[in-house]
């Protein structure tokens, strides 16, 4: 079969596609792990607002195309997904451990992802989590909901027109619904609705 970077006959097969050794060994943009039974490639995170990005574990992983656009900040909502950011130094990093589950709370997450946004609303910031649809989704929701004082469905519809995977689990959707009243489940006012 035939390299799907370079064109030049390999067997080695990864990801249901076929990459010889030396394009996973000289590219910036392709990362071995699992042994060999993945590669990472590089997707651009998808501008939501001037200063806020979404996306996935691969929007992560090369350091010069963030600096392209600019991103400065990111917002890791997850665990262990930091060790694939090439250069961590140059940027700011916050690191949210949020498990994608339906047990799962988003308070006080929610707080520190949008206070870490506005302190430092001069910067780009990127938000992911591994996938760039559930947890990713539901902290952007969040700060739209914040930022525009807006109710959950309208974030989502506008994220949506942006970021089409966006799909947060139902769990994270009732927390932001009941944010979108102006509580949470601890009674504490976090947004208030216009």
């Amino acid at each position: 079969m035939d390299c799907i970077i370079c064109g030049l006959k390999t067997n080695n097969k990864y990801n249901e596609n076929y990459i010889c050794e030396n394009c996973i060994t000289e590219s910036n943009s392709i990362e071995k792990k699992y042994e060999n039974t993945y590669v990472a490639i590089y997707e651009e995170p998808t501008k939501i607002l001037e200063n806020l990005y979404i996306g996935n574990i691969n929007s992560t992983i090369d350091d010069q195309e963030l600096k392209k656009l600019g991103i400065n900040q990111i917002i890791t909502v997850g665990t262990g997904n930091n060790k694939y950011i090439k250069n961590a130094h140059n940027l700011n990093m916050l690191e949210l451990f949020v498990n994608d589950s339906l047990e799962q709370k988003l308070d006080p997450f929610i707080d520190i992802a949008i206070n870490n946004i506005e302190s430092n609303i001069n910067m780009k910031t990127l938000v992911h989590c591994y996938s760039g649809i559930s947890r990713s989704a539901a902290f952007v929701i969040a700060y739209l909901m914040k930022k525009n004082k807006i109710s959950y469905e309208e974030a989502f519809k506008f994220l949506k027109t942006k970021y089409p995977k966006a799909n947060p689990n139902s769990n994270f959707v009732n927390q932001l619904k009941l944010l979108s009243n102006g509580v949470n489940n601890n009674n504490n006012l976090i947004i208030t609705k216009l």
